[in-house]
C-alpha cells in the first residue's frame, strides 16, 4: 500500500502524490545524545526540498520548505515524544490561574544570523504576522486576543478563551522584527546559517552555527538540493545523491538491503472521514452515530500497515494526557442506534427512514492511494451493518471544488492537530478547518473544557470528550500518521520531535 504525506492545516488543504520505494526497513532506537565511539565530528549531509519561494518560514507555500527551515529558525517551545512542552528560546514562562494570560521571557544573548539580538519585539512581530497575514501556522495564534512587549525580552499575551497548554501552540519559527514576506536568505536563530553567497540556482549550502544556544551541531554542513517533484526527490535519494528522505514508502518485502536505516517518530497528523453535517443525510445525528459505531469495529490496523494505532478521536494517543477510555466510549450497536431513531431495514438490506435510504458517497482525492484504499475498505465493511457507501475517486481539483461547494456526503481527509488540547478549529462551531459544517453546543462545551483543563483534570476531560464524540459523531477518526525518515547507514538521527524532523538536527551525527 502506498503512503503519501498529505495534510490539511488548520485553515488550508494541501495535497501531494504517492510514490513507491524498494527499501529494506531497519528501525533504529538509540539514546538522545550521541554516545557512539565511532561518532564523526563534522562532515556533510545532503538533503532535498522544493526550490524556496521565500526564506520566510511563515510565508512559504511549500511544505518541504516549512519542514527544512527549522534548520535556520527556532520556535519558542518544542515538543518531546510524549508531546510535553519543552522550552527552546524561552527562559521563563508563566500562565495565570484562569489560563487567560501568559508571560514569556526569551533567553538572553541569542542572535539572529545577521548578528542582531533576539528580543520580545521579534516575538510580537512574529505573532502579529500570523494574526494579520495568515499562513500555515496561523491556527496556532487564533486564540490570541492581544500581545504586548513589556520588557526588552518579555511579552504578555491575553487569550480569548482559557487554554492551559497554550505553550504547546508556540512551536512555529520566530522571525526578526520587520522581516518581509519575500526573503532572499534565511535570518533566524537556528542550528545552521546559510549565507547569501552559498545560495545557488539549484542548491544551497548551510554551515553549522557554532554559537547555537542548545550546543554546537555535530555535523559541519547541510547541503540542500532543490527537487521540485516527489519522484525526483525519491530518485535522487535511491541513486545516492541525497542522504535523507522524509515520509517515504517503506517496502521490506523481497527487496535487497539497500544500506538504509529507517527512523520513526510520532506526529500530530490526523486522518479521518468527515461528514457533511449540513447535508440532507448527515444532518441526522443518528446516521452519523451509526456510521461512527460501525467504523470503530473495522479492522483497519490489520488491513493497512500504515495504520499502526486506530484513533477515533482527534486526541493523539501519543500525548501524555491521552487515555484509551476516550476511544472506548459506548456507542451502542449500530442496529439499536438506527431503530431507536426511526430507521428500518428494507428488503434491499439497507436501512431506510422517511423515504430515504442510508446510502451515501465518500469522495477522496485519487492522488492519495492510501486514503482510496481505506475508503474502499470502509465501503465494504459498512455493508455488514445495512449501510451503503459508494466511493468517488476524484482529481485534486474536483475534490477541492466538491468540498468547497458542499456538494458531497462524506470525504476522506486529514489535518494537523494543534499541539495543545484545543480542537475548536476542527470540530468547534465555526472552526477554521470545520469544512463539514458541524455545529453542536455540547461538543463546543466539551472542547472548551478540554482546552482549559490542567493536571489530572485533563485526563478526565479527555474521557468526557471521547464520550461526546461517540454521541454526536462530527467525524470518524481513523489514525495518526507516523513520521518516517530514511537515511544512509552512516547518518544517525538520535530523535525526531513531533514539531518537525529537522528541529533537532544539531544532534545528528555521522559514523
Amino acid at each position: 500500500m502506498k503512503k503519501v504525506f498529505i495534510l490539511i492545516m488548520a485553515a488550508a488543504m494541501l495535497f501531494g502524490s504517492a510514490c513507491t520505494k524498494e527499501i529494506k526497513e531497519e528501525v533504529i532506537i538509540i539514546p538522545e545524545q550521541p554516545v557512539n565511539e565511532n561518532l564523526v565530528q563534522g562532515g556533510t549531509v545532503t538533503v532535498s526540498m522544493r526550490k524556496p519561494d521565500t526564506f520566510n518560514p511563515l510565508a512559504t507555500g511549500y511544505e518541504s520548505c516549512r519542514e527544512l527551515f527549522y534548520l535556520f529558525y527556532d520556535g519558542l517551545f518544542t515538543l518531546d515524544e510524549d508531546f510535553n512542552v519543552q522550552k527552546n528560546l524561552v527562559s521563563e514562562y508563566y500562565i495565570s490561574d484562569d489560563s487567560l494570560n501568559v508571560r514569556i521571557t526569551v533567553k538572553s544573548g541569542i542572535n539572529f544570523a545577521d548578528g542582531s539580538t533576539l528580543t520580545g519585539y521579534d516575538v510580537k512581530y512574529t505573532v502579529d504576522y500570523l494574526r494579520y497575514k495568515g499562513g500555515s501556522f496561523s491556527g496556532c495564534v487564533k486564540n490570541i486576543k492581544s500581545i504586548e512587549v513589556v520588557g526588552a525580552r518579555e511579552v504578555a499575551i491575553e487569550l480569548y478563551n482559557p487554554e492551559a497548554n497554550f505553550a504547546a501552540m508556540l512551536t512555529f519559527p520566530i522571525i526578526k522584527d520587520g522581516a518581509p514576506d519575500k526573503m532572499d536568505a534565511p535570518n533566524g536563530t537556528g542550528q545552521f546559517i546559510c549565507r547569501r553567497e552559498n545560495i545557488g540556482y539549484t542548491s544551497l549550502l548551510c554551515e553549522k552555527n557554532s554559537a547555537y544556544h542548545l550546543g554546537r551541531p555535530y555535523i559541519d554542513e547541510i547541503k540542500v538540493l532543490y527537487m521540485n517533484t516527489d519522484i525526483k526527490a525519491e530518485t535522487s535519494f535511491l541513486s545516492g545523491e541525497t542522504d535523507v528522505y522524509i515520509n517515504s514508502d517503506i517496502d521490506d518485502g523481497d527487496s535487497a538491503d539497500k544500506g538504509f536505516k529507517v527512523y520513526k517518530g510520532k506526529s500530530n497528523r490526523f486522518e479521518f472521514m468527515g461528514f457533511n453535517s449540513a447535508g440532507n443525510l448527515f444532518s441526522d445525528e443518528s446516521a452519523r452515530r451509526a456510521v461512527y459505531a460501525a467504523c470503530r469495529k473495522a479492522s483497519l490496523a490489520d488491513e493497512f500497515s500504515e495504520v499502526e494505532t486506530i484513533a477515533l478521536t482527534p486526541v493523539n494517543p501519543a500525548a501524555y494526557f491521552y487515555t484509551f477510555e476516550a476511544e472506548e466510549a459506548d456507542t451502542g450497536e449500530v442496529s439499536d442506534i438506527l431503530t431507536r431513531n426511526g430507521w428500518k431495514m428494507s428488503g434491499t438490506g439497507v436501512f431506510e427512514k422517511d423515504g430515504k435510504s442510508l446510502k451515501f458517497s465518500i469522495i477522496v482525492n485519487g492522488d492519495d492511494s492510501l486514503r482510496v484504499g481505506i475508503a474502499n475498505y470502509l465501503s465494504h465493511w459498512l455493508l455488514n451493518y445495512g449501510i451503503f457507501a459508494d466511493v468517488e475517486i476524484l482529481s485534486y481539483s474536483n475534490y477541492k471544488e466538491r468540498l468547497t461547494s458542499g456538494n458531497y456526503d462524506a470525504f476522506m481527509g486529514g489535518c494537523t492537530i494543534g499541539n495543545a488540547a484545543n480542537l475548536s478549529f476542527l470540530i468547534g462551531s465555526g472552526g477554521s478547518a470545520n469544512v463539514f459544517g458541524y455545529s453542536g453546543g455540547v461538543m463546543d462545551m466539551r472542547i472548551a473544557a478540554l482546552a482549559a483543563a490542567k493536571g489530572e483534570n485533563l485526563t478526565s476531560e479527555v474521557k468526557k470528550f471521547g464520550k461526546a464524540m461517540a454521541e454526536s459523531a462530527p467525524l470518524v477518526g481513523i489514525y495518526f500518521k507516523t513520521t518516517e525518515v530514511v537515511t544512509k547507514k552512516n547518518v544517525v538521527i538520535p530523535k525526531i520531535s513531533p514539531t518537525g524532523v529537522y528541529v533537532a538536527t544539531y544532534l545528528w551525527f555521522l559514523v
